[in-house]
């Protein structure tokens, strides 16, 4: 005498659960995410320190602060350079 068969839906609807937890917890991040970038009006940047330890190096860390701020305008930030 074959065993009796388990109904197939119990599993099905918990795939279909788990299949609509994922697609909203995917949608409402990216909105939640999109939402926030939106709120970041502008980005300061500190100067970067000489860490050789040589003072004929200064120009180097000014160089490389002041061509981190030219290439961050291009990605439509607000720059404020001090």
């Amino acid at each position: 005498m074959p065993a009796p068969r388990r109904p197939h839906w119990p599993i099905l609807l918990l795939i279909l659960l788990i299949g609509i937890a994922l697609i909203t917890g995917f949608f409402g991040f990216r909105r939640i995410a999109r939402n926030h970038e939106a709120s970041i009006g502008s980005l300061a940047v500190l100067p970067l320190e000489n860490l050789s330890g040589d003072p004929s190096q200064d120009y180097f860390a000014d160089g490389m602060t002041d061509e981190l701020i030219t290439n961050l305008v291009f990605v439509q930030f607000g720059i404020a350079k001090s």
